[in-house]
């Protein structure tokens, strides 16, 4: 028998880890896309992404409520308060078209919780042997190997392409490794068994 919710929860996961991939690679390529289109328009794009993600963070609790634990109903929401922080910084910076130091704490901080909180549901999944081994093994790593790898390559395009922002660059790694985790996670839930009996 699949898990109860699961293909809803899936379908939400394939629609979140493709946003959040997009939004990393926004992120990362920074000035040359809002020179192109204006910060406005990026962050009502992260926005909407953020809401995505929200959603399916919130439906990924039905199919997996019985299985991962205490640990893993606070890092969930962590990271959906972490989401909905994220939101709204994102919101309030497109509506008013300016970043004040408020909205870059909110941002800021929404955006850490969103990957602590997904860490704690990715340990807690692979604990429990559940979900997609590939997709948790991404939640847990997306903050320390993401920030890494997007260092690396920002370094280097920064030797080739002039101007470009290596510190804004950095921020764009943790969401597309978050966001491959998510793609596996929402391809798995939609197929994989109920231990509990559909309890």
């Amino acid at each position: 028998m699949r898990r109860e919710g699961g293909e809803v929860t899936g379908r939400l996961g394939l629609i979140a880890g493709t946003a959040w991939v997009l939004l990393g690679l926004v992120w990362f390529a920074g000035t040359p896309i809002s020179d192109a289109i204006g910060w406005r328009a990026i962050d009502a794009f992260w926005a909407l992404c953020g809401l995505a993600g929200l959603a399916a963070l919130v439906s990924l609790h039905r199919p997996y409520r019985h299985e991962y634990g205490l640990r893993g109903r606070i890092g969930l929401w962590i990271a959906i308060v972490g989401t909905a922080i994220f939101v709204l910084g994102t919101v309030a910076s497109a509506a008013t078209g300016s970043e004040s130091d408020l909205v870059f704490v909110a941002v800021t901080l929404g955006y850490l919780l969103v990957f602590v909180g997904s860490a704690v549901v990715g340990v807690s999944f692979l604990r429990a042997g559940v979900a997609s081994r590939t997709g948790s093994i991404l939640f847990v790593l997306a903050l320390p190997l993401g920030l890494l790898l997007a260092g690396l390559a920002g370094i280097t395009l920064a030797s080739t392409v002039s101007g470009f922002d290596v510190e804004g660059a950095v921020a764009g790694g943790p969401p597309v490794l978050y966001g491959l985790g998510w793609l596996a996670i929402g391809a798995r839930v939609r197929t994989e068994p109920d231990r509990q009996g559909g309890l």
